[in-house]
């Protein structure tokens, strides 16, 4: 049984989905999402086998929603717009589905997937083809309140270990992630992050000044917080020194 989740934000395509894969008994739909943010929680939190994915939705595209995601599954994508066809297949999707498609054309998906050679090496693909990504996120979604808010990696100062979880801070406010500080880390582009303690991360930007403390240093950043540089992280803040 493949467990599915299908993101998309009219309720009218999760509903036709839900009808096609009324034919397939090796099918299961374990939820739904109406935009890309509520996506990568529920996607996380559950783990589906399969995932039919829009493109274009609130806050987030469906391309934003894969580098959030834990564990990669099969993704599927169904949108009204041709021009990503091609980016799809970078990250090895199974299948495009180009909006409004007919029920012989969502059989061709299923398919697709039905192979059960390819449904376990799909999930590797995806997997390498995210992990060895050149780019990385501007934004990224955090809690705070319950609520989760869309941040921009620009405006983050430091990142603190919480925990099996962390605390991201602005100039002005703290969010809680569920991802682990090295999780987070390996996201995050090294040339604007930098680890400067086994439990925190500073932006580059926000390093105000530095003063030696025994073997390591003392960071003052520019939201007027201190940190203190560990002597093993000590030799990435000197090689910034000129």
């Amino acid at each position: 049984m493949k467990t599915c989740i299908i993101v998309d934000d009219e309720k009218s395509s999760r509903q036709l989905i839900r009808e096609y894969l009324e034919d397939y008994l090796g099918f299961k739909i374990i939820d739904e999402a109406e935009n890309g943010k509520i996506a990568v929680e529920k996607i996380n939190a559950q783990k589906p086998d399969v995932v039919f994915l829009d493109i274009q939705m609130p806050v987030m595209t469906g391309f934003e929603v894969l580098p959030h995601l834990d564990e990669y599954p099969n993704i599927i994508f169904s949108t009204a717009y041709d021009n990503y066809a091609i980016k799809a297949f970078e990250v090895h999707a199974v299948d495009y589905l180009l909006k409004p498609y007919t029920k012989n054309r969502f059989a061709k998906a299923i398919e697709k997937l039905d192979n059960s050679n390819r449904f376990e090496k799909q999930m590797q693909f995806i997997g390498d083809s995210i992990s060895k990504q050149t780019t990385y996120p501007k934004s990224i979604l955090v809690e705070r309140s319950s609520r989760f808010f869309n941040i921009k990696t620009s405006d983050i100062t430091k990142i603190e270990a919480y925990g099996d979880y962390t605390k991201i801070y602005t100039q002005d406010k703290y969010y809680l992630s569920k991802n682990g500080l090295s999780s987070l880390e390996e996201k995050l582009n090294p040339e604007q992050f930098m680890r400067i303690h086994r439990s925190t991360i500073i932006q580059k930007n926000a390093l105000e000044s530095l003063s030696k403390l025994g073997k390591g240093f003392l960071a003052r950043l520019t939201d007027g917080s201190e940190v203190k540089v560990s002597r093993g992280y000590a030799k990435d803040i000197k090689d910034m020194i000129y």
